[in-house]
């Protein structure tokens, strides 16, 4: 079923062309264009003004291109804005947009902009509210201070996933905690490690990096997902040890435990 508008049902190229606060052809937008056109795509007004800065770039062939490229890759996305593939196709068959461009002007540059904010940003609504897509490059992201919180806490959720999962009450870590409580460990790691540089086996580090980031975080983050799964092959290492099972005493070894639990990678 075709998305709809409440009021004034399917939504249409003629109404949007039709829509008042819609963007001009040679002119910026307008602060109540801004704030129209934003809830129209289900955007902030700064994603909205970013998108018609990379809109102006687009000729109509390249915004007929990447509307099809954004149909053809996300018809059948759940996750997709559904009325956004339909004005996309909509755009796509309004071929009198395609004959005379002066004449539909503010039609073809609203498209502009929702397929620029589409392409340059991320398609997704809920990635946009938490992600920028901008890289500031003076962050750091491989530090000292990211691979030593990760790793700590890759072991001990290693172990504790692995141990109590034979026991009650099961206990796990998962990412999500590991993601909580590594925050706290990144801001002290700023505060407390003084700044300076050291050299270790021919290497030089950075002690403390400054600020904890985003980068960091998201480092430690990967690394307790990775972690956070047990190995499959645990299960034969624990039926060939255990008593009650095969009782087999060769299944403790560790040459024993990592050929078998390498061979279900």
């Amino acid at each position: 079923m075709d998305p709809t508008n409440e009021k004034s049902g399917p939504i249409t190229a003629s109404k949007l062309s039709e829509e008042p606060g819609q963007p001009n052809s040679s002119n910026d937008l307008s602060e109540d264009a801004v704030q129209t056109l934003a809830k129209s795509v289900d955007a902030t007004p700064e994603d909205v003004i970013e998108a018609e800065e990379h809109a102006k770039s687009l000729s109509l062939e390249d915004t007929r291109k990447l509307a099809e490229s954004l149909i053809y890759f996300h018809e059948n996305d759940p996750n997709f804005n559904p009325e956004s593939i339909v004005r996309l196709s909509d755009f796509l068959q309004h071929s009198e947009a395609f004959q005379d461009p002066e004449l539909h002007a503010s039609y073809i540059s609203r498209v502009k902009i929702e397929v620029a904010l589409l392409t340059f940003n991320s398609p997704y609504t809920e990635v946009r509210a938490v992600v920028s897509n901008k890289d500031d490059v003076s962050a750091p992201a491989g530090t000292l201070r990211a691979w030593t919180i990760g790793l700590l806490f890759v072991a001990i959720q290693s172990f504790v996933n692995q141990f109590f999962s034979l026991r009650q009450p099961l206990i796990t870590l998962d990412a999500t905690v590991v993601q909580l409580l590594s925050f706290p460990l990144g801001k002290a790691w700023e505060k407390l490690v003084p700044l300076g540089d050291f050299h270790l086996l021919g290497f030089r580090f950075t002690a403390n990096p400054g600020q904890f980031n985003q980068k960091e975080h998201m480092l430690i983050s990967i690394m307790a997902n990775v972690a956070g799964t047990a190995p499959y092959g645990r299960f034969i290492v624990f039926t060939t040890w255990l008593e009650k099972y095969f009782n087999l005493p060769f299944a403790s070894s560790f040459g024993f435990q990592i050929c078998v639990t390498v061979s279900y990678i």
